[in-house]
């Protein structure tokens, strides 16, 4: 558990430089209109991973269930 806890923390650090370099260049290119962008494209992507994580969670529970033998047919 903690080598993929450590692996998922340096993945989002990582994922936060980039946002933080992007929207530093765009400040310093005084792009204000378009940092909206790059927030939205940040939160889509942090939503869309807490969806993922969702449905794979649920997939991975089914499929355990049918192979532990604890659903009939």
């Amino acid at each position: 558990m903690l080598p993929s806890f450590l692996i998922t923390f340096r993945e989002v650090i990582e994922a936060a430089f980039i946002v933080a370099t992007l929207l530093g260049i765009m400040t310093n290119l005084k792009l204000y209109h378009a940092q909206r962008t790059v927030w939205l494209a940040a939160a889509f992507a942090a939503l869309l991973s807490v969806i993922l994580i969702g449905v794979a969670s649920i997939l991975g529970l089914k499929l355990h269930a049918l192979y532990s033998g604890s659903i009939e047919r």
